[in-house]
């Protein structure tokens, strides 16, 4: 995390069309940290933590998807690119087609799935457990992480009555999520429309286009 420089990545690749994240519930999300601050970038804590890892010299592969997210393998290159200038790490990319990339992360078991991967994620119920049971728990169908404080907040977060006992627990969740690291946090990736200046439209949060909704002015 401290490797990559997102900032300059959404200004320099994504013309500043989208927002850094540093937990895996977006704003505006039940349960979304409002505490949690983004990883600062750091190569040289970078380093230092690769060195007191016992990982230094490793070299990884970036697996992206060919035109699935906006600019993805201009990202993933970006991204590669920063890890790779560390003295202690060499990081190259891979582009790969999205089906086949996504099949190799939903088969098998978590060790068997691909190390290092571009990956996006929406969640039209705007709701922190959509994303972290499937990405984090240990059954979760993507997941890239076991830990069995996380799995048991997520369940309670799933079992409680009480709403707001429940965005609690999901902060919490957010929290260790952040600390735990298992993944760069990127960024949230905004939806970029073109309409006629005859048109008045409201874009959904969900991204959700309803034609209906669309007037002549």
């Amino acid at each position: 995390n401290h490797a990559v420089d997102v900032e300059s990545i959404i200004e320099n690749v994504l013309n500043g069309f989208g927002n850094i994240t540093g937990q895996p519930t977006l704003e505006g999300h039940v349960g979304y940290n409002p505490d949690i601050d983004p990883y600062p970038y750091d190569p040289d804590e970078a380093e230092r933590l690769v060195e007191e890892s016992g990982h230094a010299g490793v070299e990884i592969t970036l697996q992206t998807p060919i035109g699935r997210y906006l600019r993805d393998v201009e990202i993933a290159q970006a991204a590669a690119s920063q890890i790779d200038s560390l003295s202690n790490v060499s990081c190259e990319v891979q582009q790969r087609e999205f089906s086949s990339l996504v099949q190799d992360i939903t088969t098998g078991n978590i060790e068997d799935k691909p190390h290092f991967n571009l990956l996006g994620w929406g969640n039209g119920e705007f709701d922190g457990s959509q994303t972290m049971t499937p990405l984090m728990a240990s059954n979760g169908a993507l997941t890239i992480l076991k830990k069995d404080e996380l799995d048991a907040l997520l369940n309670d977060a799933e079992t409680t009555q009480d709403s707001e006992e429940r965005v609690e627990i999901l902060q919490e969740a957010n929290q260790l999520a952040h600390d735990l690291a298992p993944w760069v946090f990127m960024h949230q990736q905004f939806s970029v429309y073109g309409v006629s200046s005859d048109i008045s439209w409201e874009p959904r949060a969900d991204e959700f286009i309803d034609p209906d909704t669309a007037t002549q002015q």
